[in-house]
C-alpha cells in the first residue's frame, strides 16, 4: 500500500530548495547523539509551534531559515537564534495580492528560496506563479504562466531555477527576468542522457545548484535525480527509474520513490528527500548512496541517529555551508535538522616539500578524515599563528603559492572537513627558488653491451639552471620513460634488459622542472652474456676420437663462435674448430682409454657455463689375428692363432671364411677356433677375423686345412721286453672304403719325432714296435690307410689319440 500523504492534495506534494548559507544554532542535545548513520537528527525549535504540513525549506547566508508552511497558507522565518516570525500570508486560502505580504491570501505554497539581499521567494502552485517578499515585507509577482511550479533555487549569480512541474521542465530566470528552459521537452517521459533540453522529464519537483553551476533535478515521476552541467549536458546520478526501496551502494543501482526535494553541499554531496520512501539519502561525488535518515516506515520522528528515526513524506530539503541538512517533514509537520557526526581530521604525516618559483609543492600522507569528507587543506608558515587555504585540491601534493624565492619556510598543514580544521602536521622546511627550465638533450651517445644491461656514455646538455636529479631512458622512442640506475654522470647503467634483444635507446636528463629533451638520435645496443651450458650430451666413440652431439644452450645474445672441451673436469680446455652446431668431433684420443668429456660454448663475451660430463671410450675395429696352424680333424679343423690388438674395445667374437665365401660366426673368443661341418679329404682356404663393438676387423693372410677321417682307437699299449712295445687297437673303416693297412709309430715323448714303427695288414689289429730304448717313455699313435671305391689313391686317417708307454729297463 502506498504511504498516506499528509497534504490534502496527494499528487501535488513538492520538494524544497536550498541555498548555501550559515548554520542554525544546534540544540545542546545534538552534541551527545550517537549516530551510526553519520548524521544525528534533532528538531528545529519553532515557537510558537505553528508549523503544519511544510512543503519547502530554505536557509540564507545569515543562517535564517524560511519555511513554506503549506497547510497554514503562510510562510515562516526562523532566525539563527530560534526566533520564529510569520512573514507572509494571512493563514487562509485565496488569491494572492501584491502589497503587504501579511495581508495576502495564498493558494498552495510549495517551494521557497532566499536571495543574498534578504528577500525570499515562494512558488504558488495553484496559481502557477512565483511571488517575491522583500526584507521589508512587500509582496510582488516576478513570474507567471508556470504549471504547478514547485522547487526553486538561486545560484551565486542571482539566477533563479524553477521546477515547472506540470510542464515537465526546469527553467532559469535571469536577474533581468528572462526565462529559458534548461531541461525537459515539455512532454512527460523517461530521461535520456545527453542534451538536457532534448531529454524528457516527468513532474520534476525539486531543484538545487552547486558552486560550479551544475543543476540537480528531483525528477519525481521518473524516480530519479539528474544533473545538468553549465554546458547543458544531462546525466542520471541516482535512481533506476523504478519506484522502490533504496539500497546503499551505487546510486544509479538504487531505487527511489517519488523524490520531491534535492540539495547539494559545498563538497558536492547530494541530499535527496525520498518522499514516498520516508527517507533522506546522501549521494557522494563518487556516486555512492547511503541512507542518513528515515527507517522507510512513516511515523513520528525521534531525536538520535537519523537512520533510526521515522519520517512521514519528507518533501523539502536544504543544506548550509557547514553541511547541516534541514528537512521539511511534511506529514509530521516538523522541520528536522541532520548534523554530521564528524570529528575534525587527524594530522597529515610524512610531509616532504619540493621548491618551485615562489611556490612549494607539499606531499603528505593523509590521516583519518574524522568520518567526513575533507573539503580543503590549510597551511601555516608561523607555527599556527594564522592559517591560509591551500590551492584547490584535497589530495597530495598541495600547491602553496605566493612565497618569496630564497626565503626558507617551515610549513605545517591541516585538513578541513565539516567539523572544521584538524590537527596540524609536523613542519617541513622548503626554500623556493627561481624557475628552472627542463634540461637540454644529451649528445654523443655511445653504448657498450653488458649482461642484461647496457652502459651508455654521453655528453650532458645544459642543466636548465637546476641540479640534474636523474636520467631516464626510453626504448620505444619516447612512448615511455624509465629511470636509469642511480647516477647523474656519464656513463649511465641501464639494467633489466633482455640478452639478445636489440634496443634503440634515447636518454634525457631530469631536474626540478621535469624531464628534458630526448637525445636527438638513438644509440643501438644488444645486451649479451656468455652462453649457457649445452645439454643432453651424447658421445659416439670413434677411432682415436669421439663425436659429441648435444642441445645448444642460449647463446647469451651473441652468436656462438666455437666450442671447447675438457677431459679433466674443467681444469684445462682445448678449442674445437670454428662452428656453432651439434655434433662436434674430438680427435687425438687414445683408443681403449675412458674419458669424461664436458663442453662449453664460446661467443664474443667469452666461454660460457660448462655442461655435465659424458663418458666415452674411443675404439677401432680389431687388428687381424696371426694364423699359426690348422689342425685337421674329422670333418673339422682347429685354427690356432695369436690375437691382434682389440682396437680399444673387447673382442666379442671371431668370424671365419672358407674359400672366399661368407663370414661365419665362430664359437669362442680364444685360440684355437674350431670349424666343424667340413668334408674330409677336401682342402679349404681359411681366413679369420675378430669383431668388437666398432665392427669387424681385417683379415691378413690365410691357412689351408684338409680334414681326415677319424683314426684308430688304441685299446692296449705296453712294454714288451726291454726294447719294444706291444700295441692293440680297433678301427672302423669309412663307409665305402677298402683297408690297405695300419702304421703304429713311437714318438719321442712330447714331440713329432718318430723313433720306431711297425705295420700290419688290413685284417691286423695289433703290432710290436721294436728298437726302443729301455727305461724311456714314448708317445704311441696309430694311423690307418685305405682307398675309396673307384680310386687308386691311398688315403690316411687321422692318427689315434696318444697312448704313452715306458719301455721296461
Amino acid at each position: 500500500m502506498q504511504p498516506k500523504l499528509f497534504h490534502r492534495t496527494t499528487a501535488m506534494l513538492v520538494g524544497a530548495a536550498m541555498l548555501l548559507g550559515a548554520t542554525l544554532v544546534a540544540s545542546p542535545a545534538a552534541t551527545a547523539i550517537q549516530a551510526p548513520s553519520g548524521y544525528a537528527l534533532t528538531f528545529v525549535s519553532i515557537s510558537p509551534n505553528n508549523v503544519s504540513g511544510p512543503e519547502g525549506v530554505a536557509v540564507d547566508a545569515n543562517g535564517t531559515l524560511y519555511i513554506a508552511n503549506t497547510s497554514q497558507y503562510n510562510a515562516l522565518k526562523v532566525t539563527a537564534n530560534g526566533t520564529t516570525t510569520q512573514v507572509a500570508g494571512m493563514g487562509d486560502s485565496g488569491q494572492s495580492t501584491a502589497g503587504p505580504a501579511l495581508d495576502s491570501l495564498f493558494g498552495q505554497l510549495q517551494g521557497v528560496a532566499a536571495d543574498s539581499n534578504g528577500n525570499f521567494y515562494l512558488t504558488e502552485m495553484s496559481a502557477g506563479q512565483i511571488v517575491k517578499v522583500t526584507s521589508g515585507g512587500t509582496l510582488s509577482f516576478i513570474g507567471s504562466g508556470f504549471s504547478s511550479p514547485r522547487g526553486i533555487i538561486f545560484d551565486s549569480s542571482g539566477n533563479l531555477y524553477i521546477a515547472d512541474t506540470g510542464n515537465h521542465k526546469v527553467k532559469k530566470m535571469t536577474p533581468g527576468g528572462t526565462i529559458t528552459t534548461i531541461a525537459g521537452t515539455g512532454t512527460a517521459g523517461a530521461p535520456t542522457e545527453g542534451t538536457a533540453t532534448s531529454s524528457a522529464l516527468r513532474s520534476p519537483s525539486g531543484v538545487a545548484v552547486d558552486s560550479s553551476g551544475n543543476v540537480y533535478i528531483a525528477d519525481s515521476g521518473n524516480h530519479r535525480i539528474e544533473k545538468v552541467t553549465p554546458e547543458g549536458v544531462l546525466s542520471i546520478i541516482a535512481g533506476t527509474g523504478t519506484s522502490g526501496a533504496p539500497t546503499a551502494g551505487a546510486a544509479t543501482s538504487s531505487n527511489l520513490n517519488y523524490p520531491r526535494g534535492v540539495a547539494v553541499d559545498a563538497s558536492g554531496n547530494v541530499f535527496i528527500a525520498d518522499t514516498l520512501n520516508n527517507r533522506i539519502e546522501k549521494v557522494t561525488p563518487g556516486g555512492i548512496l547511503s541512507i542518513i535518515a528515515g527507517t522507510g516506515t512513516s511515523g513520528a520522528p525521534t531525536v538520535g541517529d537519523g537512520a533510526s528515526s521515522k519520517l512521514w513524506n519528507p518533501s523539502g530539503i536544504a543544506v548550509d555551508s557547514n553541511g547541516i541538512v534541514y528537512v521539511a517533514d511534511t506529514g509530521n509537520s516538523k522541520i528536522e535538522k541532520l548534523v554530521s557526526s564528524v570529528s575534525a581530521p587527524a594530522a597529515p604525516t610524512a610531509l616532504s616539500a619540493t621548491p618551485g618559483d615562489t611556490t612549494a609543492s607539499v606531499s603528505f600522507t593523509a590521516s583519518s578524515d574524522g568520518g567526513g569528507a575533507i573539503t580543503k587543506y590549510q597551511y601555516t608558515t608561523n607555527d599556527g599563528g594564522s592559517w591560509t587555504d591551500a590551492a584547490a585540491g584535497t589530495t597530495s601534493p598541495l600547491s602553496i603559492t605566493g612565497l618569496t624565492n630564497g626565503t626558507t619556510y617551515n610549513i605545517k598543514i591541516r585538513a578541513y572537513n565539516s567539523a572544521g580544521g584538524g590537527a596540524a602536521s609536523s613542519a617541513v622546511s622548503v626554500t623556493p627558488t627561481a624557475a628552472v627550465s627542463a634540461p637540454s638533450a644529451p649528445t654523443s651517445l655511445g653504448a657498450t653491451p653488458g649482461a642484461g644491461s647496457a652502459s651508455i656514455t654521453f655528453t650532458a646538455g645544459f642543466n636548465g639552471g637546476g641540479e640534474i636529479t636523474k636520467y631516464q631512458y626510453t626504448t620505444n622512442d619516447g612512448g615511455s620513460w624509465t629511470d636509469a640506475a642511480a647516477g647523474t654522470t656519464s656513463p649511465l647503467s641501464i639494467t633489466g634488459l633482455t640478452n639478445g634483444t636489440t634496443y634503440n635507446i634515447k636518454i634525457r636528463a631530469y631536474n626540478s622542472a621535469g624531464g628534458g629533451s630526448a637525445s636527438a638520435s638513438a644509440v643501438s645496443v644488444t645486451p649479451r652474456t656468455t652462453p649457457s651450458a649445452p645439454t643432453a650430451l651424447f658421445a659416439t666413440p670413434g677411432n682415436g676420437s669421439a663425436t659429441i652431439s648435444f642441445a645448444p644452450g642460449f647463446d647469451g645474445g651473441s652468436s656462438i663462435l666455437r666450442y671447447a672441451y675438457s677431459t679433466d673436469g674443467g681444469s684445462n680446455w682445448d678449442y674445437l674448430g670454428l662452428g656453432d652446431g651439434s655434433p662436434q668431433t674430438i680427435t687425438g684420443l687414445t683408443n681403449g682409454t675412458s674419458y669424461s668429456i664436458r663442453l662449453k660454448a664460446i661467443n664474443l663475451v667469452g666461454g660460457g657455463a660448462s655442461s655435465t660430463d659424458v663418458p666415452v671410450t674411443p675404439r677401432s675395429v680389431p687388428w687381424s689375428p696371426l694364423l699359426l696352424e690348422a689342425i685337421d680333424g674329422d670333418t673339422s679343423a682347429s685354427i690356432v692363432f695369436t690375437p691382434g690388438s682389440d682396437g680399444g674395445s673387447a673382442i666379442t667374437k671371431y668370424q671365419y671364411q672358407l674359400d672366399g665365401g661368407a663370414w661365419v660366426d665362430a664359437v669362442g673368443t680364444t685360440s684355437p677356433i674350431r670349424i666343424s661341418g667340413l668334408t674330409n679329404f677336401t682342402t679349404y682356404t681359411v681366413r679369420l677375423r675378430a669383431v668388437n663393438a666398432a665392427g669387424a676387423g681385417s683379415s691378413v693372410g690365410w691357412i689351408l686345412t684338409r680334414p681326415k677321417s677319424g683314426g684308430p682307437t688304441i685299446g692296449v699299449a705296453y712294454s714288451s721286453g726291454k726294447q719294444g712295445a706291444f700295441v692293440g687297437f680297433a678301427f672302423d673303416r669309412p663307409a665305402g672304403s677298402t683297408l690297405v693297412g695300419f702304421t703304429v709309430r713311437a714318438y719321442a715323448k712330447g714331440t713329432t719325432t718318430v723313433v720306431s714303427s711297425c705295420q700290419t695288414l688290413p685284417n691286423g689289429r695289433s703290432c710290436y714296435i721294436p728298437s726302443l730304448t729301455s727305461g724311456t717313455e714314448y708317445d704311441i699313435r696309430v694311423q690307418a690307410y685305405f682307398t675309396f671305391a673307384g680310386e687308386t689313391k691311398v688315403r690316411a686317417s687321422i692318427e689315434s689319440a696318444t697312448s704313452r708307454v715306458r719301455v721296461n729297463s
